[in-house]
């Protein structure tokens, strides 16, 4: 996802829902389910640690009933 800056320490992705911050050098991401905002680890997050289970489960059984 490509992100627009909105000023020097926030920008606005392309879907205009997901932001992302710079705070003290540490850049936190808001997630793409539940809007809390963590700090990113990987490079391509995109659901916070809690939700990122519930998002694995959900694509999962999506692709299983196809």
């Amino acid at each position: 996802m490509k992100y627009e800056r909105i000023n020097d320490y926030a920008f606005i992705g392309e879907d205009h829902t997901t932001i992302k911050v710079v705070i003290d050098n540490t850049t936190y991401k808001s997630c793409a389910m539940c809007d809390s905002f963590y700090p990113i680890d990987g490079h391509n997050t995109k659901y916070c640690p809690d939700c990122r289970k519930k998002a694995n489960s959900i694509k999962t059984s999506t692709r299983q009933n196809k």
